[in-house]
């Protein structure tokens, strides 16, 4: 369609791109250094591509609030906002105290090994009209660049109902538009509706809305399913961003010896790995 910006080849080969800097290596020598045995089940985000989580408490919640530190001038615009943790102390406090239980669980189920945090950001959106492509990239279809295997937990802060959301299409949708070049196409050519692409190839399309309450996260494949993001619409919408990576052992080994990389990585970048 001549309305579409379709790049078969770049939709193939992007995600191949950081794979090959060490991840898919990685992803390998973790499951075999971990040596999991246990049973592993077939949840949401497995079958899906994203699930919806209690993550935290209230308590919980206003503490990684007055946790914000500083502003990142170099990534934040008038109306997306993007904040540094206090300091390194307090963001693996926090870690500690959301990587428990159940949401641990699902994570070491999801890559069926130990995984690292590789980085944690806290988002503050504003409301803003979403026609300028320009200015909301994020909420235009689009899959995120970074490894095959890299998972994001988006957390709600904002205890007031805002408006706000994300829009997800599942796994197999987002491969069948891909295989037609739609995936990881330049911002200026992203698109705020992709039923008409989906309708012309045959493509089944089935939107599925998320919009979680405060403490609730959604875990997703940032990489492998195609989303975008609705603003709030009613006041504020605070978030705390966490990307995992899988990783031979614990998440704290990975903190430890990467002591700043996690709470300075507020632009989400994946680094080349040597596992």
């Amino acid at each position: 369609m001549s309305d579409f910006y379709l790049d078969p080849k770049t939709a193939e080969s992007s995600r191949a791109t950081y794979d090959a800097t060490g991840y898919d290596k990685l992803y390998f020598s973790s499951i075999q250094q971990s040596n999991f045995t246990s049973e592993r089940y077939l949840d949401s985000l497995l079958l899906n591509g994203y699930s919806l989580n209690k993550i935290i408490d209230q308590k919980l919640t206003k503490e990684i609030l007055d946790g914000r530190g500083e502003m990142d001038e170099s990534r934040s615009k008038e109306f997306d906002q993007v904040f540094y943790f206090k300091d390194n102390d307090l963001l693996k406090e926090v870690l500690k105290k959301i990587l428990i239980e159940d949401v641990e669980k699902t994570i070491l189920n999801y890559y069926y090994s130990n995984f690292a945090v590789i980085f944690a950001v806290l988002l503050k959106t504003l409301p803003k009209e979403e026609k300028d492509l320009k200015d909301n990239p994020s909420m235009a279809w689009h899959c995120d660049m970074g490894p095959s295997n890299h998972l994001k937990l988006l957390i709600t802060l904002s205890e007031d109902e805002h408006g706000g959301g994300t829009e997800y299409l599942n796994r197999e949708t987002t491969d069948l538009l891909k295989k037609i070049g739609y995936g990881f196409v330049p911002i200026e050519h992203r698109k705020f509706d992709l039923k008409p692409l989906a309708e012309k190839n045959n493509i089944p399309f089935n939107i599925d809305l998320v919009k979680p309450k405060c403490g609730e996260g959604i875990f997703f494949e940032p990489a492998r399913t195609m989303h975008r993001g609705f603003r709030p619409t009613k006041g504020e919408s605070h978030r705390l961003v966490l990307g995992f990576i899988p990783w031979p052992a614990n998440w704290e080994n990975f903190h430890n010896q990467n002591p700043d990389f996690t709470f300075k990585n507020v632009g989400m970048s994946f680094p080349k790995i040597n596992p």
